[in-house]
């Protein structure tokens, strides 16, 4: 996961992130918003009604991330850091959790911590996702949903009786 990180950034060393932040507002608004799946917008924006913290865990970094957790009115969002030299530009190099199968839960759990969430009575946690690579996160969270899953996941998730959504 380390190589492809490296692989994803390389093009990105040595810019300042300002610049690289501008860039991907405007991609988050040109490309990504018209490909949203209104049933995952509309579904986050239930919990949110419902009082609850949102969040978007992903295993892409969290540049590019963020913003659109943002844009789609989530909490935060927990996804891999790109390591940034003192002038603020990208070294290449990602830091801190891998936000990856079981990088996911561990981001989760530091989330968890920093908020004092702690696990009060009553407490209950939901986790989306189309990929069996979530499964660590998927097997930890009260209410697991398959969406659009991969073969994997929907195989999984029928066997464990889990909701499986299509929002496409």
């Amino acid at each position: 996961m380390t190589e492809h990180l490296r692989f994803t950034l390389g093009p990105l060393i040595g810019r300042q992130r300002d610049t690289v932040r501008e860039q991907v507002e405007a991609f988050v608004q040109r490309a990504v918003a018209p490909r949203l799946m209104q049933g995952g917008v509309e579904r986050l924006r239930q919990h949110r009604e419902q009082g609850h913290a949102t969040l978007v865990i992903s295993a892409s970094m969290h540049h590019l991330v963020e913003p659109i957790a943002r844009f789609v009115g989530a909490d935060g969002a927990l996804a891999t850091l790109p390591e940034l030299d003192a002038e603020g530009r990208f070294t290449g190099e990602p830091t801190g959790i891998q936000t990856y199968q079981q990088g996911k839960l561990d981001a989760f759990a530091e989330w968890l911590e920093a908020h004092d969430t702690g696990f009060a009575e009553g407490w209950e946690t939901w986790g989306y996702s189309d990929s069996y690579n979530d499964l660590p996160l998927l097997e930890f969270v009260d209410h697991p949903h398959a969406t659009q899953p991969d073969a994997r996941l929907r195989a999984t998730a029928e066997a464990r009786g889990w909701p499986i959504l299509q929002w496409r």
